[in-house]
């Protein structure tokens, strides 16, 4: 999901479907992790993208119960 250009890594872009993932598991509480695995992106990348489209950060520290 990133490509290289010498030693640097750029994440792809976000594409619509990606921004509707998101919402969608940020309005069903997915913790942050569980939705960075889901996407196949770092969790900074999910959580700079969540921030840009106005979703609260915060509903991101559920976790799952063990």
């Amino acid at each position: 999901m990133s490509a290289t250009n010498e030693n640097f890594m750029f994440a792809s872009p976000w594409t619509s479907e990606d921004c509707a993932v998101l919402r969608g598991l940020h309005a069903r509480e997915t913790p942050m992790p569980e939705i960075a695995r889901y996407l196949g992106r770092s969790q900074d990348d999910v959580r700079s993208k969540a921030y840009e489209l106005g979703l609260s950060v915060i509903s991101f520290r559920h976790s799952v119960a063990a």
